[in-house]
C-alpha cells in the first residue's frame, strides 16, 4: 500500500527537488561539501552535500538508483521513515567524509545515500527472500571492496560527472544503512520492555 504514495510523492518530489538545485549554480556553490567552508563553520554542508551535484548526468543517476531502490523496497517504510533515512545517510556520508577523508576538499552527490538505501532495503527484503536479498547483499558489498582495490578506476565517468568517483562515499552510505537496521531492532526489542516494565510498575502501585 505504501508503493503509490511513494511513486507520486516521495520519488517526484526529490526529483524536482534535487534538479531545482543542480540547475541554480549558486546553490551548489552554497551547499555543497567543502571543507574550507566547513571549516569556517559552514556545517550543513555535511548534509547538503549530497543533495547538489557535478552535472545533470550526475544527478539522473542517482535519481534514478535512488528511484528505483525506493519503489521497490516502499512497502517497508512509511513516506516519513524514507525521509528520515534519506537525512539520516546524508549526515553519515558527509560527518564520514569530514572525519575519514581529509583529502577529499569537495564533494557532491547522492551515491552514497543510495548505496545506504539500498542496503537497509536489502536488509529488510531478507525477512521475505533471503537468498535473493542475501545475494545482491553480497554483490553490492563486493562491488564496494572491489571499488577500494588499485584494481577499481575511479576516474571512469570523470567525463559525465567531472570529479572521479568518490567510494568511500559508497563505503559510508552503506554502512549507515547497516547503523539504521540495527537501530530499527534495538528499538524493536526496547519499546516493549520499556512498556512491560511501565505496565508492572503500573500494576505494583495499584
Amino acid at each position: 500500500m505504501q508503493t503509490p504514495r511513494l511513486g507520486v510523492w516521495v520519488i517526484p518530489g526529490l526529483g524536482l527537488f534535487m534538479t531545482g538545485l543542480t540547475l541554480w549554480p549558486a546553490a551548489f556553490r552554497m551547499l555543497c561539501y567543502d571543507r574550507r567552508a566547513l571549516q569556517a563553520g559552514q556545517w550543513w554542508r555535511l548534509l547538503t552535500g549530497n543533495w547538489v551535484h557535478f552535472s545533470v548526468y550526475h544527478l539522473l543517476m542517482n535519481l534514478l538508483f535512488i528511484g528505483g531502490v525506493i519503489w521497490f523496497f516502499a512497502p517497508f517504510a512509511t513516506v516519513r521513515r524514507w525521509v528520515v533515512l534519506m537525512l539520516w545517510l546524508s549526515v553519515v556520508v558527509g560527518s564520514g567524509l569530514w572525519w575519514f577523508e581529509p583529502g577529499i576538499q569537495v564533494y557532491a552527490g547522492a551515491s552514497g545515500v543510495a548505496q545506504g538505501l539500498l542496503t537497509w532495503g536489502l536488509l529488510q527484503q531478507l525477512t521475505r527472500t533471503p537468498v535473493l536479498a542475501l545475494l545482491f547483499l553480497l554483490l553490492q558489498w563486493g562491488r564496494i571492496i572491489f571499488e577500494h582495490t588499485p584494481y577499481y578506476h575511479a576516474d571512469y565517468l570523470q567525463t559525465w560527472i567531472y570529479v572521479p568517483v568518490a567510494v568511500s562515499a559508497h563505503l559510508l552510505g552503506a554502512v549507515g544503512g547497516l547503523i539504521f537496521v540495527l537501530f530499527q531492532g534495538l528499538m524493536r526489542w526496547l519499546v516493549p520492555v520499556i512498556h512491560g516494565s511501565a505496565m508492572i510498575s503500573v500494576k505494583n502501585a495499584e
